[in-house]
């Protein structure tokens, strides 16, 4: 949305305004119109008033060329700069988890990326984190070919009843300090998603935690434990 208006996402980061292709193959139309319209309302504008295309359950697939060729006639329509994918694991065939068939499936982005110069957005699932110090990187679920094809990583955790966003992954700038975002109902018809500031104070105290949980663990067999 912000970027489709040319305004700051979360109220806080600056976009540059460019035409918005949002591809959904995971809602339903009558569920994405209602998120999109309480989405709208808290920010007071209309989608007449954006330069936002929408189209839901195409049957986009990275991996079949015939699709591809619909996607490209598409985008040579349109020329967006922005092109909204929700999510990834619903767009390809390829075996999630082999590392030679998602490069396939992201060969035929970059191929669009290059020839059009738009950018790509993907929605993505990641796994529950394994451990305390676990990488976000090694989070996302299916092969790491996915992390190193991204430039920019963004991850969303929940920690009790808190958002937290990580940048993980910035190939061309450094990345912004994790914050907190926060999804607030503002009266029946509109939903805000709001900047709740830098979220240090709240990962140390759940790497405190997490800490703890391990020596009360290592400790309470009741044998030494070794320093390391």
């Amino acid at each position: 949305v912000e970027h489709a208006r040319g305004g700051k996402w979360l109220g806080q980061f600056a976009t540059a305004q460019g035409r918005v292709l949002y591809l959904d193959e995971e809602s339903a139309p009558a569920l994405l119109r209602y998120r999109l319209t309480k989405l709208l309302a808290a920010k007071g504008v209309s989608a007449e008033q954006l330069d936002l295309h929408v189209a839901v359950g195409q049957g986009l697939s990275f991996s079949d060329p015939a699709s591809v060729e619909r996607l490209r006639q598409l985008l040579d329509t349109l020329r967006p700069a922005l092109v909204i994918v929700d999510s990834l694991i619903r767009v390809h065939r390829a075996e999630e988890n082999s590392a030679s068939e998602m490069a396939q499936v992201f060969k035929a982005v970059k191929d669009l990326i290059r020839e059009f110069g738009c950018a790509f957005l993907f929605a993505d699932h990641q796994r529950k984190p394994g451990g305390f110090g676990t990488s976000l990187d090694l989070l996302l679920r299916g092969s790491s070919e996915k992390a190193a094809f991204v430039d920019t990583l963004l991850s969303l955790q929940r920690k009790d009843s808190t958002l937290i966003v990580e940048h993980s992954k910035s190939r061309y700038a450094v990345p912004i300090p994790a914050f907190v975002v926060r999804i607030e109902d503002v009266g029946s018809e509109a939903t805000a998603v709001v900047y709740g500031g830098e979220a240090e104070q709240i990962k140390q105290a759940a790497r405190q935690e997490a800490a703890r949980e391990c020596l009360t663990a290592a400790l309470s067999h009741g044998t030494w434990v070794a320093r390391k």
